[in-house]
């Protein structure tokens, strides 16, 4: 497979990633790996509207098929040999974001991927759902080993992970960027509302728009700057309740 043309970050806040995205914004193509949640509210479809208002393009992978929002919850993993067709199909990309790794099978497809694309990769450790449903049998601190990537914990999933940061403060998408380790680690914190799962999804939005903002060659601090910003952008849109574990039509914020 081709590799996407390698490029050293640039601007403040530059770091040594693998890869950077090349050519015009339109042309800026995402590679989304993770778990499927019909309802859009969170995972690929979330993903894909982000990169998409963002003005790039996506190529999206499912790593888990779930059934969640309603009153009952499933989740399927996807098989780690059609996960590695998947992304053999995909062809070149300029990021990865990756979201739901549902075992370690799956973890050893996409770390294979992610060395073999040598672009700027985005994972968020996602491994259960915002109402607690298990999503992976990995733990976040199953992703620090990862190397030459971004990791976007919440502030639980940093401390189940023990990864190298310090919480001074946990504020809207993310406040703090600590450079140890073998990767960089970008602490989202918790959205302050009165109803938290109003704002579900808004750790895949940050981690989307970030890849995004990587692929097109920004260095790590201003790439998580555009990224909270995108992520703002959202939380003071409309907002869709839930109704009975069904969407409801959007309404304002109250």
């Amino acid at each position: 497979m081709r590799r996407a043309a390698r490029r050293p970050g640039s601007g403040p806040g530059s770091r040594s990633l693998p890869g950077t995205g090349t050519g015009p914004a339109t042309q800026t193509r995402i590679l989304l790996i993770g778990g499927l949640d019909p309802s859009g509210r969170a995972g690929l479809l979330a993903d894909l509207r982000t990169v998409h208002e963002l003005g790039a393009r996506a190529a999206a992978v499912a790593t888990s098929l779930t059934a969640q929002g309603g009153r009952r919850y499933r989740a399927q993993s996807v098989s780690p040999a059609l996960i590695d067709a998947q992304i053999e199909a995909v062809g070149p990309v300029d990021a990865i974001k990756v979201g739901v790794v549902p075992n370690r099978a799956v973890l050893r497809v996409v770390e294979k991927w992610i060395r073999t694309l040598g672009v700027p990769a985005v994972v968020d450790p996602v491994t259960r759902t915002s109402r607690g449903e298990r999503l992976s049998s990995l733990t976040a601190r199953d992703f620090v080993r990862l190397e030459g990537v971004v990791l976007t914990p919440n502030a639980s999933e940093a401390a189940v992970a023990r990864a190298p940061c310090v919480v001074k403060s946990v504020r809207p998408a993310c406040d703090e960027v600590l450079l140890d380790g073998k990767s960089p680690v970008l602490l989202k914190g918790t959205v302050l509302s009165r109803d938290p799962k109003l704002h579900r999804g808004t750790g895949c939005r940050f981690a989307s728009a970030l890849a995004v903002a990587l692929a097109r060659g920004q260095g790590l601090v201003p790439a998580a700057k555009a990224a909270r910003r995108h992520v703002r952008k959202f939380l003071a849109g409309p907002i869709i309740r839930e109704v009975q574990g069904r969407p409801k039509e959007p309404e304002s914020p109250p």
